[in-house]
């Protein structure tokens, strides 16, 4: 590689141009390489002044008022020519802020000869390519922005460039060269295309205004060119590689001068950061000591490595402002500049080699060889020399070859000898000679055929389909020197004649683009003088017309049309540059008005006609469609009543009889019929006549860009690329192709413009534009552009065209997010104005419009909302005045959505908000008794919105006026007005429950009251607002009476008696076939007018309402409700019918809730068994119902309303769930009901997403049918419900398929039952029946099809591969022989392969091996086991997915193959996987499953090596993971599956297991990062471990007893020591190997530490199991004595634990029991400490256990003590005197509550209130201590009231059904109001688990927890706060947020606004704890996916695997 001499970065300094340029200052030498600065000092400083007065300064050279050709001249031109020559290149530009970096490198593009250094770059590298002819370029280009620290592809924009600062990285290759991973380089073939590139990058920069520029760069920019070279005739493998740099760096800015603020001062910041930056790197490598050289401190020097002092030509050109207010900066700039020349760079030649051409190169090099090597051969033998000449058909062939190889179709050609080269060399001179004489024929042809062309033609630019660039130049008489044609590289290929200008075609093409009339279609329009009257038929004579067309069209034109029309473009042309002569040049938009005004006028108007012609036509298509609509939709209504008809009379009548109705609409239905065609026709002419005016209208602004293009072509042929990349980029824009320009001025400017224009087009499009641009975050307004868009926006809201009205407020959603608060104000007064002055409707109706998307848009985090909305609320009150109803409407709609989003804002601030919410209530209440009803019912709504944020004063006031107009309006007879105010309370007692309640007294007997009024409508708003406690007697009485409350239809007589008359009726009926659908004849019933069925389906919901609250009364609804309620589903209205289902439904799942809850402590104790069996009362009543059920439920199927048949079978499957069965004495029915169903037909169109969830619902209640009950049962139906059933699976609808499957799982339990349990395993039953094995054959053929199905989708595929499993682990003996083998074991194979199946095969294949034929003296599954080679190495390759799932899934199936299949020889490959896994990843999961699996692989017949590698590979990851993450393993199954292991482990028959296990765990321990949590982890290892008794636990033990009695050892040591031995002791008898170790330990009750006296507390008290005869004395002799009593205590409380677990140790504690409980009693009559209390209490409840028959008693009798010290070591009473009882009591409490809640569930109603009690903070306990000059508080009730809450937690999970939730409810809102943060968190547990259980119930009390949970939220620690406060509190607003975004999940939280406003509240970005959020919301979302899915989604549905 060519290298060069090290050399300095070249520095040039250039001047801004400036008129108050410092000369007095700042002089520069005469080599124009110096600088000299002299400032004066200043004599106000005094007399001792170190000011500096001079600067001298020399650089490379000075450009001092240089234009931008000689800057380039001077830094540019060099460092291209030698780019090209393969070196490296930078330029940066460095200066201040307003210096001129910016247009040094970009310059102006507006002008072309103030284009700056990148374009002339681009331009002189293209241009210098094409002057080295011999080498091929490839040029590409990257634009980089570096903005605030984050890189920014500014080509992204283009192409396919997805690059975001996010996923672009700085990364450095091989030999330390970086670039940017990421980002877009894209390829640039010529220089139009490389400025195109620049210009779009140059739109996507950041760039703002400040004091110094408006156009400030906020960025740093790096252009960067790179090029490749090869030779084309030298070797190709050899290619230079090289890359120049275009910086512009960020103006450094002094902020004083500025004045920048907010996003701006933030950019400020990060460029004078990465500035300093930059100076650091400069000045390291400046310094030659220096080795490391900051790049990485920010992005910009880390990209610029490469440029900054390596391998590189740098030149740095540094901007100086020269005035005297800036010469601090300028002083600042030039020592930087100084800086940078003392930097070297080495630049040499990028020389790369080509692998890929170096190959090429090599194999032709060996061909050629070898030719010539056989050439050699024959001239040697001269044995292949050919004498003779070739023949005529060699000749032919050879000819053959050699055009080949000329038209690239051959390589090269293959050299025989040398008669074969003369005969290629002659046919290549023939072939050249005969192209020469065809050119020079083509040639004379060519001029004979243009000697009559035309040879004056201005030049004209064209653009062709590829997007080349043509240039014709114009004939120019006086300078004949002909044309030439360009082509889109910028190579001239040659000169033409003058005359071979182009066809007459071409020539009027060109001049009907420059003035001449186009040529319309179906319109006459003005001629050009001398041009004929003819019509040319509308042909195009564009240039885009090809081939005849373009000469056929121009047949008839004459020439001197085109004189005419040449000379007066030229005319045009000559005009425009004379008035350019002595000014400044004329704009773009100045030259294309003087285009419109003169020769373009013409254009002009007929643009205008075509665009009015375009509206007027588009207008008639609207019209045309929206007639085309409405009689469609009146045709679909017309075949809707005939279709009524018909449907009505079939079956009925023998023959049709149509009468007049229906004669009517069929004659009306033929008559739109034709007009429908008519219309239809006219809307499809039109729209064609649209499409081709939209084609035909052309763009004025076209025309006149290429006019423009053409002057430019004439003037500087060199600017046509710099030009059209401008254009082009402008345009990309324009459409949306690019981002519009970081300068909001510009944007603003242009569409201001537009959307003041006279075409109501582009007023529309500027609207939509900028409504798009408003929606871009990074587009941002300044005031004065706030104001602007504003006004143009109000003002389009005031256009007359409705489409640009329409717009207009579209645009106010994006408006009001970005303006001030001064223009949000004036939207909101402008909209009010309009709204309420405007005479025009439309104005009005668009004013109301907008008005209302303001509101419902407008972010309620905002900082102006409050005054937004205290400022628009009383000018709409105000507006209510208007007599104007639909006015009134309106305002009223905007009301409700302002009290709906931000009513919360009118109760901020009390006093000043009462008077506004007086005069809102004011206003509003009147309009209650309006005569329009639709304005009381908005009324009624906007009330009840506001309700929730009125004062206690103003909502009680309303309530009682609402009660005096309700008497008022019933004394009156006015039912319509009553029924209003009715709906009103209704609406106050939704949305304001709790400050409801007290009125009901008053409200709700009035409302009862007046139900019995005959009023439809009022009663239905009477039950809707009746439900309180104290009636509900009443309210269960008035809603039995009205849900049947039909008087104009008489059903007969409901009696019960009646219904069970029918019952066999019913059931025959069932049974047999249904012809007729007579059942079905009420169904028919209609009446308008009857709106009774509005009662009968309020008091359905009011009996829901009621069930779903009240648990408690589940006996009387059984007995009061549910037989009417199945009495009302034979209910004629289907909607009151479906709520009539709901209500029966909600009674169902009401008593599984209770029966759930009352079940989940059945393990207690007997007792508790047979007491929590739920209500036996309403489980027995239900029973007795089952049978009405079925009769009414089976007869409602067979009728014809889909979702009356939808909700019988939720009906079925929730009777089904609670009774666990029940219907097995009506399975005959039940399953020809399911048959029928099933086998409903899809009848298309709307219906059948109806018949798809019928049979959805079907199939879910055939799969509970079959899973809860008897086998046996169904064997009679069988063949009922296999054969639909498979039918379904067969269904097109993929979600019935999958169903379907589902339920294959279940029928194929009920054909092949599995017998009783031997071992905890099922065992397989006798073989079935025959006939139902031929059912078994089939489903497995059906699944078997439907599983190898390439068509079936992904959900269908894994439902039917489950469905296989269970029939191969139910059935695997009666499936076809063979078929395991050859079928179904390569399915799951290749679906364990396969990504999307590998799961659901995973846990098919564990199923299967679950099976009871997995057993090794069953050779059923041997197939299966065959295939383990193959499954097991895949299923251990699955651990190392990521998908967590998978891996647990992989575990469990590994373990369970191990157990069943033991096979040591894949046991390797499990263990390296598993290894790997555990040292990747571990959890809470993951470890107990893994070690679980070494376990069993232990246990499973493995040899000495997997013992070995257990024991060397996996223990030691295990020990590392146990020691530093104990929290995975420390207790529960986790821990016991851990000790498992260690014991298994150590019993394997390995001597070494126990002291390599035992010195690693050690070892481990004791590094100092392990923590002591794990020293219990620990500790039980070791004892597992010990257990064995070898002579190394000998060992251990004796050294740990070393270690407790050395005096030298650490506490931790002892502690550890301490803790392992009382796990051995618990474990063995350690009497022997430590004699006199009860005294050691004693001994160390004596200890200073803590923790050594709690372990050796702990060591004792196990010890003491191993050997109760020796230690126990010992420890009760310690209790007795009182010495040390509490740790006596715990040691004898961790005796007696394990002692009463087990009868062995009840029997070994016996004799010491008696003495242990006196000597107990007797401490609890003694003065003692409640740590020590507590104790004695535990101790005694665990000695309890023991004996309950001889101890219980006596505990009762203690009760009962006259020492408050003995009542309280025992349970007490709640309401004792004393402080202390009562908190020991609350906890004895809520042990019973949570152990054995039987005991106390009778007892509730007394003992609630005391509960209640305490929860209630008493002021007369909290006292004030002073310390020093500090004051403490102290709550001596803390306590005991966190008892009291932790009681009722308890209390809700098991004792929920005997609680009344209202009152509870209310006492968890009084906790989120305590003071103490450890009862808010119990109290937000509660708020969670209450949303489970009870969402109706703490729905009501929502508005009660709002307050305290927003103060909780925005709650502050104290500045001075230590770290255990902060985290306390960050815990606290955890929990809170917790539970506000659970409740908003589950609950019902609508009903209350204000919990509603709370969640938008703390959802908002702007909210405290928004981070907190985000967290929560991914916690409570992967937890609500375990609860419906997780990791064994899609088990229970299929029914079968969720066993595994």
């Amino acid at each position: 590689m060519a290298s060069n001499k090290s050399k300095h970065v070249k520095v040039v300094i250039r001047t801004r141009p400036t008129s108050s340029f410092a000369q007095d200052i700042i002089t520069f030498g005469a080599d124009k390489k110096s600088i000299h600065i002299h400032i004066p000092k200043n004599e106000e400083w005094g007399f001792i002044n170190n000011q500096q007065e001079n600067w001298d300064f020399k650089f490379d050279n000075i450009l001092h008022n240089a234009s931008q050709e000689n800057v380039y001249d001077e830094c540019g031109g060099p460092i291209i020519r030698s780019l090209l020559d393969g070196y490296n290149g930078t330029i940066l530009a460095y200066g201040q802020t307003g210096a001129g970096k910016t247009f040094t490198m970009t310059g102006a593009t507006e002008n072309y000869k103030h284009r700056g250094l990148i374009p002339r770059a681009i331009s002189h590298v293209f241009r210098e390519i094409s002057e080295r002819p011999t080498l091929a370029f490839t040029v590409r280009i990257s634009y980089l922005e570096v903005y605030n620290e984050q890189m920014v592809d500014l080509l992204s924009t283009l192409g396919d460039g997805t690059a975001q600062p996010e996923t672009m990285t700085v990364v450095e290759d091989k030999m330390g060269s970086t670039h940017v991973k990421g980002l877009t380089i894209q390829l640039a073939s010529n220089e139009e295309e490389a400025l195109n590139l620049l210009f779009e990058g140059e739109t996507n920069r950041s760039i703002s205004e400040h004091q110094l520029n408006k156009t400030s760069s906020r960025s740093h920019c790096i252009f960067t060119l790179h090029v490749e070279s090869r030779s084309r005739v030298e070797s190709s493998e050899k290619v230079m590689v090289s890359k120049l740099n275009l910086v512009d760096l960020a103006g450094s800015e002094r902020l004083s001068k500025t004045e920048t603020k907010g996003t701006s001062l933030k950019e400020a910041m990060y460029i004078n950061r990465s500035l300093t930056f930059l100076e650091q790197v400069i000045i390291a490598l400046a310094d030659k000591k220096r080795d490391h050289v900051p790049f990485r401190q920010s992005k910009m020097t880390h990209v610029l490595r490469d440029a900054l002092g390596g391998n590189c030509n740098t030149l740095m050109i540094s901007n100086i402002w020269g005035e005297r207010e800036h010469i601090e900066e300028t002083i600042s700039t030039l020592r930087f500049a100084t800086r940078m020349m003392c930097v070297s760079t080495n630049p040499e030649i990028n020389v790369q080699y080509d692998p890929i051409a170096l190959i090429k190169k090599y194999e032709k090099e060996v061909k050629e060889l070898k030719q010539e090597l056989s050439m050699h051969d024959t001239l040697s033998n001269r044995s292949h020399v050919q004498y003779e000449p070739y023949t005529e058909a060699q000749k032919h062939e050879l000819t053959k070859t050699v055009r080949m190889y000329i038209d690239n179709e051959a390589e090269e050609i293959e050299i025989v000898n040398l008669r074969q080269i003369r005969e290629i060399l002659t046919i290549f001179r023939l072939m050249y000679k005969n192209l020469e004489a065809e050119m020079e024929d083509a040639v004379s042809r060519a001029q004979k055929s243009n000697a009559n062309a035309v040879r004056e033609m201005p030049g004209e630019h064209h653009v062709d389909s590829m997007g080349a660039t043509r240039k014709q130049t114009a004939y120019d008489p006086e300078k004949e020197d002909g044309v030439g044609d360009m082509e889109s590289t910028g190579f001239g290929v040659g000169l033409a004649p003058s005359e071979r200008v182009g066809s007459l075609a071409a020539f009027l093409s060109a001049a009907q683009r420059f003035g001449a009339q186009p040529f319309k279609r179906d319109r006459k329009v003005s001629r050009m003088p001398g041009e004929h009257d003819e019509d040319d038929g509308g042909h195009d004579t564009g240039m885009n017309a090809g081939g005849d067309g373009e000469y056929g069209s121009l047949k008839h034109a004459e020439s001197g049309i085109i004189l005419d029309t040449t000379q007066g473009i030229i005319a045009g042309l000559n005009g425009a540059k004379e008035r350019r002569v002595g000014g400044a040049p004329l704009s773009r938009a100045e030259e294309f008005e003087t285009f419109k005004r003169t020769k373009g006028s013409e254009m002009n108007r007929i643009l205008a006609d075509n665009k009015s012609a375009l509206r007027d036509k588009r207008r008639m298509a609207k019209e045309l469609a929206d007639s085309v609509n409405h009689i469609k939709s009146t045709m679909d209504e017309y075949k809707r009543r005939l279709d009524s008809k018909r449907h009505g009379r079939s079956g009925h009548e023998a023959e049709i009889i149509i009468d007049e109705e229906e004669h009517g609409m069929v004659s009306a239905m033929k008559r739109l019929k034709e007009q429908y065609r008519d219309k239809f026709e006219m809307l499809r002419q039109t729209r064609s006549e649209v499409e081709y005016c939209t084609k035909d209208a052309m763009d004025i602004g076209e025309k006149f860009d290429r006019l423009q293009m053409e002057r430019m072509s004439q003037e500087d042929p060199d600017s046509l690329p710099y030009y059209n990349a401008r254009k082009n980029t402008e345009r990309r824009n324009l459409r949306g192709g690019g981002r519009m320009s970081s300068n909001p001025a510009y944007v603003v400017a242009g569409l201001l413009e537009k959307m003041a224009a006279a075409d109501s087009d582009f007023r529309f499009m500027a609207a939509a534009d900028l409504t798009a641009e408003l929606a871009r975050d990074a587009f941002l307004l300044d005031d004065a552009s706030e104001r602007k868009v504003l006004a143009a926006v109000l003002k389009l809201l005031d256009d007359k065209n409705g489409e640009v009205q329409n717009m207009a407020v579209k645009c106010l959603v994006p408006l009001i997010r970005r303006v001030k608060e001064p223009q949000i104000q004036t939207i909101v007064d402008e909209l009010c104005r309009m709204l309420a002055t405007s005479d025009r409707d439309e104005l009005r109706d668009i004013a109301g419009i907008g008005l209302k998307t303001v509101v419902v848009e407008f972010p309620v985090e905002h900082g102006v909302a409050g005054n937004l909305v205290k400022r628009l609320t009383p000018k709409l009150i105000q507006q209510l005045a208007s007599n104007n109803a639909q006015a009134q409407l309106d305002v009223i709609d905007i009301l409700s959505e302002v009290f709906s989003r931000f009513g919360s804002f009118l109760n901020n601030d009390p006093a000043t908000c009462a008077p506004l919410q007086q005069s809102i209530l004011n206003t509003l209440v009147p309009l209650l008794d309006h005569s329009r009803a639709a304005v009381r019912k908005r009324v009624t709504a906007s009330i009840g919105f506001l309700v929730p944020h009125i004062q206690d004063d103003l909502f009680a006031s309303l309530v009682k006026r609402l009660s005096t107009e309700m008497a008022a309006k019933h004394a009156a007879l006015d039912y319509d007005k009553l029924q209003t105010l009715v709906s009103c309370a209704a609406a106050l007692s939704r949305h304001s429950a709790a400050r409801f309640a007290p009125f009901l007294k008053d409200i709700l007997p009035l409302t009862l009251s007046y139900i019995r009024l005959e009023n439809d409508d009022l009663r239905e708003q009477c039950l809707q607002a009746s439900a309180v406690k104290p009636h509900i007697e009443t309210i269960i009485k008035l809603c039995s009476e009205f849900v049947k409350y039909d008087p104009n239809y008489d059903a007969g007589d409901d009696d019960d008696n009646n219904d069970d008359d029918d019952d066999q009726e019913s059931m025959d009926d069932a049974d047999g076939d249904d012809d007729d659908d007579e059942d079905d004849d009420e169904d028919n019933y209609s009446d308008d007018e009857d709106m009774s069925w509005k009662v009968r389906r309020a008091s359905a919901k009011l009996l829901a309402s009621l069930i779903s609250t009240r648990p408690d009364l589940l006996p009387e609804f059984y007995s009061q409700v549910a037989p009417l309620l199945i009495r009302r589903f034979a209910e004629r209205e289907e909607t009151v019918r479906i709520d009539v289902f709901a209500t029966f439904i909600a009674l169902l799942e009401q008593t599984a809730s209770v029966q759930t809850r009352s079940s989940r402590k059945t393990a207690a104790s007997p007792v508790a068994a047979t007491a929590n069996g739920g209500n036996p009362q309403s489980l027995g009543q239900l029973r007795e119902l089952v049978p009405r059920i079925v009769r009414v439920v089976v007869k409602q199927v067979q009728g014809k309303s889909v979702p009356t048949r939808s909700s019988c079978f939720q009906v079925l499957k929730h009777l089904v769930t609670v009774l666990n069965g029940g219907l097995g004495d009506h399975l005959a029915v039940v399953v020809h009901a399911i048959e029928q169903s099933l086998a409903t037909k899809s009848s298309g169109g709307h219906n059948t997403t109806t018949d798809t969830n019928l049979k959805l619902e079907v199939l879910e209640f055939l799969s509970l049918l079959l899973s809860h009950h008897s086998p046996e049962l169904f064997h009679a139906h069988i063949g009922k419900i296999v054969t639909p059933v498979l039918t379904a699976a067969n269904d097109k609808f993929y979600k019935v398929s999958a169903e379907a499957f589902g339920v294959v799982s279940a029928v194929v339990k009920i054909l092949r039952p599995f017998g009783p349990a031997v071992a905890g395993r099922p065992s397989v039953g006798p073989a079935p029946s025959p006939k139902l094995v031929e059912h078994i054959v089939a489903v497995f053929k059906a699944t078997l099809g439907r599983v190898q199905a390439a068509d079936a989708g992904v959900e269908v595929k894994e439902a039917a591969i489950t469905a296989l499993g269970v029939i191969v682990h139910q059935a695997a003996d009666l499936i076809p022989a063979g078929a395991l083998e050859s079928q179904v074991m390569p399915i799951l194979i290749d679906r364990l392969k396969n990504e999307v199946s590998r799961l659901t095969a995973l846990r098919v294949i564990t199923f299967i091996a679950e099976s009871p034929f997995a057993d090794a003296s069953n050779p059923t599954l041997k197939p299966f086991a065959a295939q383990l080679p193959v499954i097991i190495p895949e299923i251990a390759a699955q651990l190392k997915k990521t998908q967590r799932q998978l891996r647990i899934a992989s575990l469990h199936a590994l373990e369970t193959l191990v157990g069943r299949f033991p096979s040591p020889a894949l046991y390797e490959v499990i263990l390296d996987a598993l290894r790997q896994t555990l040292s990747i990843d571990s959890d809470l999961q993951i470890l107990p499953m893994a070690v679980s699996l070494l376990s069993t692989i232990i246990q499973s017949s493995a040899g000495a090596a997997t013992i070995a590698k257990i024991k060397n590979e996996i223990v030691p990851v295990i020990i590392h993971i146990i020691c530093n993450t104990p929290h995975l393993v420390a207790g529960g199954t986790a821990l016991n599956l851990l000790v498992h292991f260690w014991t298994v482990l150590v019993a394997s028959g390995d001597a070494t297991v126990f002291s390599v296990c035992s010195s690693a765990l050690m070892k481990e321990v004791k590094q100092p990062s392990v923590t002591k949590e794990a020293y219990t982890v620990v500790s039980k290892s070791i004892a597992a471990l010990a257990v064995a008794g070898s002579p190394e636990a000998a060992k251990l033990l004796a050294s740990f007893i070393a270690t407790i009695s050395s005096a030298s050892e650490s506490d931790n040591a002892k502690c550890l020591a301490l803790l392992s031995l009382g796990e051995i002791g618990n474990r063995r008898d350690l009497s022997q190997a430590a004699p006199g170790l009860q005294d050691t330990l004693f001994g160390l009750f004596d200890s200073t530490s803590e923790e050594i006296k709690n372990a050796a507390a702990f060591a004792l008290g196990n010890v003491a199991t191993g050997n109760l005869a020796l230690y126990l004395p010992f420890v009760v002799g310690a209790v007795q004595s009182g010495k040390h009593q509490y740790l006596s205590l715990l040691a004898l409380k961790e005796t007696i634990a394990p002692s009463v677990s087990s009868a062995e140790g009840k029997a070994a504690l016996a004799p010491f029991v008696s003495n242990i409980w006196q000597i107990l009693f007797d401490k609890a009559e003694t003065d003692l400490e409640d740590s020590t209390r507590n104790a004695i209490a535990e101790c005694l409840g665990q000695l309890s256990t023991a004996d309950a028959r001889t101890f219980l008693p006596q505990l009762q009798s203690r009760l009962r003590a006259p020492k408050p010290e003995t009542r309280a070591t025992f349970l007490r009473l709640v309401k004792d005197e004393s402080l202390a009882v009562r908190r020991v009591t609350l906890g004895a409490l809520n042990s019973a509550a949570h152990s054995k809640p039987h005991l106390i569930r009778d007892s509730l109603g007394e003992l609630l209130p005391l509960l209640y009690h305490e929860t209630v903070v008493n002021e007369s306990l909290i006292h004030i201590i002073e310390m020093g000059p500090f004051k403490h508080k102290v709550d001596s009730g803390l306590d005991a009231r966190k008892s009291a809450f932790e009681c009722m937690y308890t209390l809700l999970d098991t004792c929920l059904a005997h609680i009344e939730i209202f009152a509870f409810v209310q006492h968890v809102a009084a906790g989120v109001r305590d003071p103490s943060s450890e009862i808010k968190l119990l109290s937000h547990l509660m708020m969670m688990r209450l949303a489970v259980v009870s969402p109706t119930a703490l729905s009501a009390h929502l508005d009660d927890f709002v307050d305290p949970v927003r103060e909780t939220i925005n709650a502050k620690t104290k500045s001075n706060a230590v770290k255990q406060e902060v985290e306390k509190h960050a815990e606290l607003q955890r929990s809170t947020v917790k539970a506000v975004l659970v409740v908003a999940r589950l609950a019902d939280a609508t009903v209350s606004p204000r919990f509603v406003e709370l969640v938008r509240e703390v959802r908002a970005p702007a909210s405290p704890v928004f981070d907190i959020v985000l967290g929560v919301e991914k916690e409570i979302s992967a937890a609500a996916s375990a609860a419906t899915g997780g990791a064994g989604s899609g088990y229970g549905r299929f029914g079968g695997l969720n066993e595994a």
